[in-house]
Order: C-alpha cells, then sequence, then structure tokens
C-alpha cells in the first residue's frame, strides 16, 4: 500500500517538472519575437508631379512603385487644355511616360541620391500662339535613358532631377492664322529627332 502511495507521489512531482520546462519553450516556438522589417526590404508607393510641367502649363501627377532595393517604376500622365479663341491662344497636350529606374543611392524617403532608368512616352498636342499653331494629331512616340539624383527634404518629401537623351518620331501639321472659321493647312512634317527629350524636376511624396 505504501509502495504505490510513492509511486504516485514521485508520478506528481515529474509531470509538475516537466510543465515548468514544457511551458516556455513552448510559448517561444509558438509566438516568435517580432522584428522590424529592414528599410529596404520594403515596398514604397509614391505620389509625383514634375513642376517644370506645370510651371509651362500642363498639369501632370504620377505615381513610382519601389520593388525591392534597387528598382522603381514610375507611370505618369500629363494633360492640359486650356483655350481662348478671342486670343487666338490654343494650348492642348495629353500623354502617358514611363520609366525603369535602378538606384545606385539609398531608398530612404522614396528615393534619395543617384539612380540611371529607361523610359518611354507616347503623346498628342496642338499648340497655337498668335494664331499660328502645330498640331500632333497623331501619336508621337520616343524612348531614352535617363540619369537623375534626388534630395531629402524632410518628412516623406523628396526633390527628384532628371535629365534624358533619347529617339523621339513622329508627324506634325503647321496651321496658319483662322480665316472663314478654318485654319489653313500650311506643311506636314516628320519628327526623327535625338537628343534631349526628357527633363523633369519633381516634387515627390511617399505615401507608404
Amino acid at each position: 500500500m505504501s509502495r504505490v502511495n510513492l509511486s504516485s507521489w514521485h508520478k506528481g512531482v515529474l509531470i509538475a517538472v516537466l510543465s515548468l520546462c514544457v511551458k516556455p519553450l513552448t510559448a517561444e516556438s509558438v509566438v516568435p519575437p517580432s522584428e522590424p522589417v529592414p528599410e529596404e526590404g520594403r515596398g514604397w508607393l509614391s505620389l509625383r508631379s514634375n513642376a517644370l510641367a506645370d510651371v509651362a502649363l500642363v498639369p501632370n501627377l504620377g505615381v513610382e512603385a519601389f520593388i525591392g532595393e534597387r528598382w522603381s517604376w514610375e507611370l505618369t500622365g500629363y494633360g492640359a487644355w486650356w483655350a481662348s479663341p478671342r486670343a487666338n491662344f490654343f494650348w492642348r497636350l495629353q500623354g502617358l511616360e514611363t520609366e525603369v529606374k535602378y538606384w545606385l543611392g539609398q531608398r530612404e524617403q522614396g528615393g534619395r541620391g543617384h539612380h540611371i532608368g529607361l523610359y518611354g512616352h507616347l503623346f498628342d498636342y496642338d499648340f497655337q500662339v498668335g494664331g499660328r499653331g502645330i498640331l500632333g494629331d497623331r501619336p508621337h512616340y520616343g524612348v531614352g535613358v535617363a540619369y537623375g539624383y534626388g534630395w531629402t527634404l524632410g518628412g516623406q518629401w523628396t526633390l527628384e532631377a532628371t535629365v534624358g537623351i533619347g529617339y523621339l518620331h513622329g508627324l506634325f501639321k503647321e496651321y496658319g492664322k483662322q480665316t472663314n472659321g478654318c485654319f489653313p493647312w500650311k506643311a506636314t512634317k516628320q519628327i526623327d529627332f535625338v537628343g534631349p527629350t526628357k527633363l523633369s524636376l519633381s516634387l515627390v511624396y511617399r505615401l507608404w
């Protein structure tokens, strides 16, 4: 009778010791300590606007997605539709521009330091000043390589300057002053240009 009681007592002590040992181990394995995600490993999304185009009366808005540590992709839309018939003034442009960038500098604030990129754009236009103008009613297109640099302004803001050299192709029409409600056609010309085709000074705001 005493041997049975002694065995039961040993079993109780053994179960209690095992419970104390296993419980901390189980808690650590089920709930691992949280670690902050490295800054360079985050995916970022930013809004941007080319201030040089805004000054030229061409409003624009773009988005840029940062993928991994060194790469980002930008897509910007441009659109202007200003007209004053009495002043013989017409200023219209619509288009899209995209660029894939490789960042040589740091990624804080949505892009800081040097970057190189490959860009393309597609647009049409109609510009008239003083009654004479040029009409690119068929889409123009271009491709090129770009270099840029980004400065941190504080908070979520950066300033980015970019210049690009590439190829631009398109057809445009020259027309004269309006007569009898119509603008007389003067000539049709073709653009095949190799040289600077991109210039931007963009304000960038990182959403996350």
